[in-house]
């Protein structure tokens, strides 16, 4: 695949994309031989790039449709009625998908009403979203007006890259109701700074306890199995701070404090 760097939205610089077959369709795991390649093949397009400035390296799974006699099967777009009759499946749509969206989504509507699916236009259907506002975009008197309305607005919680409780509270509460830690980094770009999440992603997934009632354990990084807590460090640690702290107390009183107790 070809190397690409990329300057993103956000004002991040994006290295890659390579490839290797995987047999294990749970297998993230990224080589270092694949990324010195990527950083040495980058570095040939853009000196500048130095290994001690990369922040995140992440992968993905690209599923490939080989038919019987192994080749690779691209723009593969079907409903198959003995298996799912209200699926449409469509397989291979790499990078080429993009520019080949809305023929595509015609494609589909047209295949739909072949197997007897109807579809009324919504003359109300409103095809724009409101994305959640960013405080670091926003002007010193937006923000002083935001944070005059809601305090939550005031409240720093990722500090790499400026995101309030606020932002991370609509980012909770948005219509698909999000309770992964990577649904939050999505929508507001928290943990996705310097330190990512060092500082705020404890802090985040204590809101999400709060805001959907869950147990620590239940709260899940992103994928199934992807707990961020499976339990106490150690058993009885909250006792053992309690009475340590009463420890502390007791041996900061005064001494007459200490007599006047005892003899009462």
């Amino acid at each position: 695949m070809g190397i690409h760097v990329t300057n993103t939205t956000d004002g991040n610089v994006i290295i890659g994309p390579n490839a290797v077959t995987v047999e294990d369709f749970t297998d993230y795991g990224v080589l270092q031989e694949n990324l010195d390649y990527l950083a040495e093949s980058a570095a040939d397009i853009w000196p500048v790039i130095w290994r001690s400035e990369f922040i995140r390296n992440y992968s993905g799974i690209l599923p490939k449709w080989v038919d019987d006699n192994g080749v690779i099967q691209d723009f593969k777009i079907e409903i198959i009625d003995e298996i799912a009759p209200h699926a449409v499946n469509l397989v291979g749509i790499e990078s080429p998908g993009l520019t080949a969206a809305v023929p595509m989504a015609e494609y589909v509507l047209d295949l739909m009403k072949e197997h007897g699916f109807t579809a009324e236009r919504k003359d109300d259907f409103n095809p724009k979203r409101e994305g959640i506002r960013r405080f670091d975009e926003m002007t010193d008197e937006e923000r002083a007006a935001k944070i005059a309305e809601d305090p939550d607005w005031g409240e720093v919680i990722c500090r790499c890259e400026r995101v309030t409780r606020a932002e991370i509270l609509q980012a909770i509460h948005n219509p698909l109701g999000v309770k992964t830690m990577t649904g939050i980094k999505y929508r507001t770009r928290s943990m996705m700074g310097r330190c990512q999440g060092g500082y705020c992603q404890m802090r985040i997934e204590k809101m999400l306890e709060e805001e959907w009632g869950m147990k620590p354990e239940e709260v899940r990084y992103e994928r199934p199995d992807s707990w961020v807590l499976t339990g106490k460090l150690r058993d009885g640690a909250e006792e053992a701070a309690a009475g340590k702290a009463g420890e502390d107390a007791e041996a900061a009183a005064p001494a007459g404090a200490a007599e006047e107790g005892g003899r009462a």
